[in-house]
């Protein structure tokens, strides 16, 4: 399991140095944090999932069929919305 999210999170860091202004740039276009914002909330999101169907996974008898419980996707739906929602207003108070 650690594998997999090991690649979310170098999804992560490069969007991180992506959306970091340069030196001559002081300040990064707004379209670049958003796309980062929203990078972020997926890659968080998608890591939430597959680790609550790997958790599912391990405890199914066989290991086939594996679902999980409808709120599992509202957890992470609101873990994306809490992402974003924390990079829009950090980014307003450093304007």
């Amino acid at each position: 399991m650690a594998s997999y999210l090991v690649v979310f999170l170098v999804e992560a860091v490069l969007f991180l140095f992506k959306a970091w202004p340069d030196d001559e740039d002081e300040a990064t276009p707004g379209a670049v944090r958003t796309l980062t914002a929203v990078a972020w909330a997926l890659a968080a999101a998608t890591a939430y999932l597959m680790c609550a169907l790997l958790t599912e996974a391990t405890h199914s008898p066989d290991g086939r069929n594996v679902t999980v419980p409808v709120y599992q996707f509202v957890i992470a739906l609101a873990l994306g919305a809490a992402i974003v929602l924390a990079v829009r207003l950090l980014s307003r108070r450093n304007r």
